[in-house]
C-alpha cells in the first residue's frame, strides 16, 4: 500500500513539473500608436529567450474598420480573423516564450470581447504609455492628413477600457510603463521592467543592431504587413540601435500642446481636439499608481 502511495506521489509531482515546465511566459504589450512600442519589442527580441509576434490583431482589425485603405497592406499567409490569432498565439507559446506587442485600436475587439483570454494564467499584460501631445504629432507626421478616424487610432480611450477589464480578469497584476522613462533611464526602467514580469534582465539587450531598409520582418517577428508597409510606418525602430530620444514638440508657457508644428491650419485645430479627446484617458492612467513600474 505504501509502495503505491509513494508511486502515486511521484507520478503526480512528476507531472505538475513536467506542467509547469510546459507553462512558457506570454507577455502581451499594449500601447496607442508611435510610443516606442517597436523599439520595446527590438529589446525583447535582442534577449534571444522569446519569440516575437508584432501586431498580430492589426490585420483582422483593418478587414473589419479599413478593408478598402489597407487591402494591399497584408501578406496571406497570415492569421485574418481574431480567433486565427488567437490560436497561433497558443500555439506559439507551446514551444517557447512569447512577446507580443499590439496597438489599443486592433486588439480592443479582442479584449474587450473574450473574458476567458484575459484569465489565461500565462500572459502578463503590460501597458507603454506615452505623452498624448507626442503620440499625436508623431501620428500626423507618418500620414500627413486628419484621416477618418483619426482619434480613434490614437485611441487612449480603448487602451484604458482594456487596462480596465485587465485589472478585473487577470491573475498577474498589469504593469503600466512611460515611454519617457523608456528613453531616459533605459537601463533602470528594463530592470524594473524584468523583475515585475519575472526574468533576468540581459544588459546586451539595451543595444541592437540597424536592420536596414530590407528588412520585413514576417520569419524574425511574425509580421502580417508587405515590406514597404513595415518599413513606413516602423522604419526609424528598424534602423534603431538602442531606445533614442524621439522628437520633442512644442508648448506655450502653460505647458500646453501648441501644435505650431502643423502649418494647415484646420489640420492644427483637429489635432488639438484629438489631444484633448485622449487626455482624459492618459490622466486616469495617471492615477493608476499602483500598477506603475515600481
Amino acid at each position: 500500500m505504501k509502495n503505491k502511495l509513494y508511486l502515486t506521489i511521484f507520478l503526480l509531482t512528476s507531472f505538475l513539473i513536467q506542467l509547469n515546465a510546459n507553462q512558457n511566459k506570454i507577455i502581451y504589450l499594449i500601447s496607442p500608436p508611435r510610443s516606442l512600442s517597436v523599439a520595446f519589442l527590438r529589446m525583447m527580441y535582442a534577449r534571444g529567450d522569446f519569440k516575437i509576434m508584432h501586431e498580430p490583431c492589426v490585420l483582422p482589425y483593418a478587414l473589419i474598420h479599413y478593408k478598402d485603405h489597407t487591402k494591399d497592406w497584408f501578406r496571406k499567409d497570415v492569421p485574418q480573423t481574431f480567433q486565427e490569432v488567437k490560436e497561433k498565439i497558443i500555439q506559439e507559446a507551446e514551444t517557447g516564450n512569447l512577446f507580443i506587442k499590439d496597438i489599443s485600436c486592433a486588439c480592443k475587439d479582442l479584449f474587450l470581447n473574450d473574458i476567458e483570454f484575459i484569465k489565461n494564467t500565462n500572459i502578463q499584460f503590460v501597458f507603454l504609455l506615452r505623452n498624448p501631445h507626442h503620440v499625436i504629432l508623431s501620428f500626423y507626421n507618418r500620414i500627413k492628413e486628419i484621416a477618418d478616424g483619426f482619434s480613434d487610432l490614437v485611441d487612449y480611450k480603448s487602451c484604458y477600457e482594456i487596462f480596465k477589464e485587465v485589472k478585473k480578469f487577470t491573475v498577474n497584476t498589469p504593469i503600466i510603463i512611460f515611454t519617457e522613462d523608456l528613453y531616459s533611464k533605459p537601463k533602470e526602467t528594463v530592470q524594473k521592467f524584468c523583475k515585475a514580469v519575472q526574468i533576468p534582465f540581459i544588459e546586451s539587450s539595451l543595444s541592437w543592431e540597424n536592420l536596414g531598409e530590407d528588412f520585413e520582418g514576417f520569419k524574425e517577428w511574425h509580421e502580417t504587413k508587405f515590406k514597404e508597409h513595415t518599413q513606413h510606418w516602423h522604419g526609424d525602430a528598424i534602423k534603431s540601435t538602442g531606445f533614442g530620444k524621439p522628437a520633442q514638440y512644442k508648448v506655450d508657457e502653460n505647458g500646453k500642446p501648441t501644435f505650431s508644428e502643423i502649418t494647415n491650419e484646420t489640420d492644427k485645430k483637429a489635432c488639438g481636439k484629438v489631444y484633448e479627446e485622449n487626455l482624459k484617458f492618459y490622466n486616469l492612467f495617471l492615477l493608476e499608481n499602483s500598477h506603475f513600474l515600481k
